[in-house]
């Protein structure tokens, strides 16, 4: 069973699981995410991939009244919350927001998003009122590829309702892009950023970390390893690396840009 994020020390711990035992429970080890921080000054990020967009709720507006005619002062307040789809797959979802004019969502999955040449978007706006929720106003955006020049795109309907959704080439951000697992004086690779230098340098997930910075795994702690890995992962991380299928590879990875989705950022949320 999943156990809940937890965050600890320099990195972002996930129990998952991992062999099954003889009393059928599943056996959980700690995965650490290398950071990722803000692209350095001075370092123009490069063209980002084709494939991917960064998408945001930048802002809602209610319809000028409510349903029944009434001002909104009248009838009450709206809150309004969005959601945002690429093709059926629900991608963003906002907080419930209050007023008629809402400038941003505090609480979103805002991110980079795979989306393909020919990809269409639903935009929906709710009131998501505490008794009831109701559609305010649905629209679909036929392709948000090319609204990405312009930087949004604004969805209205015919009752004067508006989202202004944000589209914009992806973003980058600095470090390695990936995740290990460490098991008892151990540590394998569990994730690979598509767009990452780790990707690019050819570290795969499974792939055994034998040695750090020429150093034996399996004569360092946990924290040791942590604090290796955090160290390089901001000036040059060595490696000594078995494949899956027992190939040794010797690596270095410097830092550099990372295009990671939203998805690679949160493996615990529900995909």
């Amino acid at each position: 069973m999943r156990a809940a994020l937890r965050r600890v020390g320099l990195g972002v711990a996930l129990a998952l699981p991992a062999v099954m035992g003889m009393t059928g429970c599943a056996a959980v080890f700690p995965e650490f995410a290398t950071p990722l921080e803000p692209v350095p000054a001075g370092r123009a990020e490069t063209e980002g991939p084709d494939d991917l967009l960064y998408l945001e709720v930048g802002s809602a507006t209610m319809p000028p009244s409510a349903p029944d005619g009434r001002s909104w002062e009248k009838a009450g307040l709206p809150d309004p919350m969005v959601r945002v789809f690429i093709g059926d797959r629900l991608v963003i979802e906002t907080e419930r927001a209050s007023g008629r004019v809402v400038t941003g969502f505090d609480v979103q999955q805002k991110g980079n998003y795979v989306v393909g040449p020919n990809a269409s978007a639903r935009v929906e706006l709710w009131n998501q009122g505490f008794i009831e929720k109701r559609p305010v106003c649905m629209r679909e955006v036929s392709s948000l590829r090319d609204d990405s020049a312009l930087g949004y795109v604004d969805v209205w309907c015919e009752n004067g309702a508006r989202v202004r959704l944000l589209v914009e080439p992806a973003r980058a951000k600095w470090g390695l892009g990936f995740r290990y697992e460490l098991r008892n004086r151990e540590a394998y690779v569990s994730a690979v950023y598509d767009y990452s230098p780790a990707a690019r340098a050819g570290l795969k997930k499974g792939d055994r970390l034998m040695s750090i910075q020429g150093v034996d795994v399996a004569t360092l702690d946990d924290e040791a390893v942590r604090s290796k890995v955090t160290v390089g992962a901001r000036s040059k991380l060595v490696l000594q690396v078995l494949h899956p299928d027992r190939t040794p590879l010797a690596l270095t990875i410097e830092p550099g840009p990372v295009y990671a989705t939203w998805a690679e950022e949160n493996p615990q949320a529900p995909q």
